[in-house]
């Protein structure tokens, strides 16, 4: 289940969206409401919830001001718009904030729901997106330590620095792979 945070200063609307919530029959569930900016960042910080839709005017903050504080530390929470405005100037900011979607008050079930599937999507498309990227790290892990265990041999780098990348790695511990053995001496020639 996707948990959304509801940010919307009337109390009939959230109580409102939260029934649509529960009817669409989507993966979504309301983890949280909050009346106000200052709520909906502190709700933000405690429950980092998967999706949030935000009223554009609020009583201490615009909506707007509380996605730019979200997109400050967080470019992947998918964010939703649902106001009573329609400016193209708010429409403009809410783009340059990555916004999933813009509503207009009042909203219908059927473009609710269907902003609330475009924002799962969003959420399953970034998780393939990390999943590759783990993948495509761990299959590059041997080469990387082969290439740490050249560094240390042929001196490339300091080796204080390149024995911490390899704790780092837990090259010291178990390991999947075959065992290596490194001998470091130093030859001298025989004149």
């Amino acid at each position: 289940m996707y948990r959304l945070l509801i940010v919307d200063d009337e109390y009939h609307i959230r109580e409102g969206l939260k029934l649509m919530v529960a009817e669409s029959g989507l993966s979504v569930e309301v983890s949280d409401v909050a009346e106000d900016g200052v709520t909906a960042l502190r709700l933000y910080t405690e429950q980092r919830p998967d999706m949030i839709l935000l009223d554009i005017n609020l009583p201490d903050m615009s909506g707007l001001d509380v996605a730019k504080t979200i997109r400050e530390k967080d470019q992947q929470t998918p964010l939703l718009f649902l106001t009573g405005y329609e400016s193209m100037t708010y429409i403009r900011q809410a783009v340059s904030l990555q916004a999933v979607d813009y509503l207009l008050k009042p909203v219908t079930s059927e473009d609710f729901e269907a902003a609330l599937s475009r924002a799962e999507d969003r959420i399953a498309q970034w998780r393939r997106s990390e999943e590759q990227a783990i993948h495509r790290h761990r299959s590059l892990e041997p080469l990387y330590r082969e290439h740490l265990l050249l560094d240390l041999l042929q001196q490339r780098r300091p080796a204080a620095e390149v024995i911490r990348e390899m704790d780092g790695l837990g090259f010291f511990g178990e390991t999947s792979g075959p065992p290596y053995t490194v001998l470091c001496c130093e030859l001298e020639e025989a004149s």
